[in-house]
């Protein structure tokens, strides 16, 4: 017996198929499978000894893996990754607070302090309208660039020439 339903027919050109032992449609005894959408989230519950396999059928879409123990402390060492970093945030000595009780990181090539001003819905992302109350830059450093999914570096063009 099937462990659930055939997929729909989507019509279009054939996609792989996405079963990897063929002829075998239940999963072994102790394997759970779980599909998420693009943009969705899942919790999922693993306990010491899971193995945890993700498997990509759209393509291009980026996984971030949070891992955290049962009081809700996020911990890269749970699956067995190497912290890059302290976990409950920025220390006191990367940032000052503004006027508003803002954080505001040092050493910044640029920071923009604003004031809300509108929100608006664009399905399930928003566009949040700010007014700039507050720059700083520092002159004579490299700003960091990304343009078509790679890194460089901007540079300046004399217009006089």
């Amino acid at each position: 017996m099937l462990d659930g339903r055939y997929p729909d027919v989507v019509p279009g050109p054939p996609k792989p198929s996405l079963i990897t032992q063929p002829q075998v449609f239940s999963l072994p005894p102790g394997t759970e499978r779980y599909v998420v959408e693009g943009g969705g989230a899942m919790l999922i519950r693993i306990e010491a000894g899971d193995k945890l396999t993700v498997s990509n059928t759209e393509g291009g879409q980026p996984c971030e893996i949070i891992a955290a123990s049962p009081d809700g402390v996020v911990d890269p060492a749970i699956p067995g990754q190497a912290g890059a970093g302290n976990a409950n945030g920025l220390k006191p000595e990367d940032y000052r607070l503004n006027d508003d009780g803002v954080p505001v990181l040092h050493n910044c090539l640029a920071s923009f302090e604003c004031k809300q001003r509108s929100i608006f819905e664009g399905g399930d992302h928003a566009i949040v309208l700010g007014q700039v109350v507050r720059a700083t830059y520092q002159e004579n450093r490299e700003a960091l660039g990304f343009f078509g999914g790679k890194i460089g570096r901007f540079v300046t063009i004399d217009n006089d020439q």
